[in-house]
């Protein structure tokens, strides 16, 4: 009776467990087939360490996710433009990005490169061989 039982719930949770399985293949095949999501991934061939990307679109997008090596992303909200900032991405390395409706395309995309000139200041520190005096009220 005991083992009848456990039989039994056993099966019904191999039921249940087929059933999430298979709709959550279901929800991943519809949303390849229906394109809810785009995803693209920019590789900086700059030659140089980039310290940002910004990326235009076709028409105004949500962006879903990114690669957080770029964690500043503005604005934040739809958009046709995006800057993703904040991080440093080398030479030959990966970014990528996606975005809703998939229907946008990218049409343009420029590396950001940190150009920090940098100034040379010499202080000169002259000593006074004369006394200060400070007039008494």
């Amino acid at each position: 009776m005991l083992i009848q039982r456990i039989s039994r719930m056993v099966n019904c949770m191999q039921s249940t467990a087929g059933r999430v399985l298979g709709l959550a293949l279901a929800c991943t095949l519809l949303m390849s087939v229906v394109g809810l999501a785009a995803l693209q991934t920019f590789i900086n061939k700059t030659g140089k360490t980039v310290t940002g990307i910004m990326v235009t679109f076709s028409k105004r997008v949500s962006i879903t996710s990114h690669d957080p090596v770029f964690p500043d992303q503005s604005p934040i909200g739809r958009s046709d433009q995006f800057t993703f900032s904040g991080g440093n991405l080398r030479n030959l390395a990966r970014f990528s990005i996606s975005w809703m409706p998939s229907s946008a395309k990218v049409t343009d995309y420029k590396w950001i490169t940190s150009s920090v000139s940098t100034t040379s200041i010499s202080l000169h520190i002259v000593q006074n061989s004369l006394p200060i005096t400070v007039p008494r009220a």
